[in-house]
């Protein structure tokens, strides 16, 4: 007698995975969305706060969930960006343009590091 089990199991967890992928892509749109959203309103202070905590908040999602997933690197870049929007928002100023640049720097390098760690996971 198989185990039926098992296999409902594996594919749940193959459908879980293939919606987080999914997410992953939308989320990454959504970033650099942010990061544009940054630069047009960086005279603003308070919207650029908001737009910071913004991708703390999905950088953070996406760090703590990626790994689980099987997308290690994702989830280190994840971080990082996280750790950076958290301290550009500690700051009392505005960021500037060279932290804005690296910031916007940041989220295309992990929009790679999904692009790259989900290519074999979709073909």
């Amino acid at each position: 007698m198989s185990d039926g089990g098992n296999f409902f199991d594996d594919r749940k967890a193959h459908a879980l995975r293939a919606a987080f992928i999914e997410k992953l892509v939308d989320w990454s749109l959504w970033l650099e969305k942010e990061t544009s959203n940054i630069e047009t309103s960086s005279d603003n202070s308070d919207a650029v706060t908001q737009h910071l905590q913004a991708i703390s908040e999905l950088t953070h999602k996406i760090a703590g969930t990626a790994a689980s997933f099987g997308f290690p690197i994702t989830s280190q870049n994840a971080a990082k960006l996280e750790e950076m929007s958290e301290r550009l928002i500690n700051t009392a100023r505005a960021p500037n343009s060279s932290e804005i640049t690296a910031l916007i720097e940041n989220v295309a390098f992990l929009s790679q590091t999904i692009a790259r760690e989900i290519s074999p996971a979709t073909a």
